[in-house]
């Protein structure tokens, strides 16, 4: 019968349990195995808004043509006058949308010396201003107008590359336009413009 030796099992219990010792990192600490990362970089950048320089339009006139010719003598009753010119509007951002607002000063009317003053009013009634927005295609993306006051062209998008402002002043060809109205001088209209972010709806 074989005998049991003590000695040899208790070594190989120690020899053992300095082998998971050793495998755990160190006595009196569990240290199973890890990893770290880092991501990639991510880089957010914000949009912008921004008008340019507008240059100032030239003035045509038509009165029964089909087609309007540059303005080079003053206006009569049955003129149909107007000035084009561009806004260029700078607009980035997924979700960017701005209103346009064009305001427009009350004109004035020089009279010719020795005559009736008239109010900027009395031409100002028969004039409307007209707001469309283009884009790089030359495609309208959207179009408001309306009497010669605060006109705002709504919720223009980044295709929105180039808002075309009209002044149309209608001489009207009738009683009611006043004869004290005659040998004046329409002083140049100032436009005032806006550009606002509105929120997304």
């Amino acid at each position: 019968m074989k005998k049991f030796n003590m000695k040899k099992t208790t070594a190989a219990a120690v020899a053992a349990a300095v082998g998971a010792v050793l495998l755990l990192g160190g006595a009196g600490t569990l240290a199973y195995w890890s990893d770290t990362t880092q991501s990639e970089t991510t880089a957010i950048s914000s949009g912008q808004l921004d008008l340019q320089a507008v240059q100032p339009g030239t003035w045509t006139v038509t009165n029964g043509a089909s087609v309007d010719v540059p303005l080079t003598g003053d206006a009569v009753p049955g003129d149909i006058l107007t000035s084009k010119f561009n806004v260029p509007v700078t607009l980035e951002g997924q979700n960017m949308q701005a209103d346009l607002t064009v305001t427009p000063s009350v004109p004035t009317i020089t009279p010719v010396a020795g005559t009736t003053t008239v109010d900027g009013a009395v031409l100002a009634q028969y004039m409307q201003l007209k707001l469309e927005g283009f884009d790089a295609n030359q495609k309208s993306t959207g179009v408001t107008s309306g009497p010669l006051t605060a006109t705002t062209l709504s919720k223009i998008t980044p295709s929105t590359v180039t808002v075309k402002v009209s002044v149309t002043v209608a001489f009207p060809f009738d009683t009611d336009f006043k004869q004290d109205a005659m040998n004046r001088t329409l002083q140049a209209i100032t436009m005032n413009y806006s550009l606002v972010q509105v929120r997304k709806a």
